[in-house]
């Protein structure tokens, strides 16, 4: 991957929102495979991934604000998630889907 290119992640949903549930117990000072130690590492990388793409963690792979309260507000989670792909997904949000 070049320096500074995001990656669209590929990890199912419901894995992502498992992952996210795990952080509750209290949040990395850094993020590695170790996170998850449950998981394979195909799904650690995609997990990594997915969190660096939506903003959830930084260049330094240290959590992001964003992440602290995803985590922290599992009752909003809903609509938090929904801000995050309207930002990220900004494109593919756009689309119209009935025609394309």
């Amino acid at each position: 991957m070049e320096a500074g290119r995001l990656v669209v992640p590929y990890v199912p949903f419901k894995t992502f929102l498992t992952a996210v549930d795990a952080l509750e117990a209290g949040l990395p000072n850094q993020f590695d495979r170790s996170v998850w130690p449950s998981y394979s590492g195909a799904i650690q990388g995609q997990l990594l991934g997915a969190f660096r793409f939506l903003g959830l963690m930084d260049e330094g792979n240290c959590p992001t604000p964003a992440l602290a309260e995803l985590v922290s507000k599992r009752g909003a989670r809903r609509e938090l998630l929904r801000g995050l792909i309207e930002r990220h997904y900004r494109t593919l949000v756009a689309l119209d889907l009935t025609r394309t």
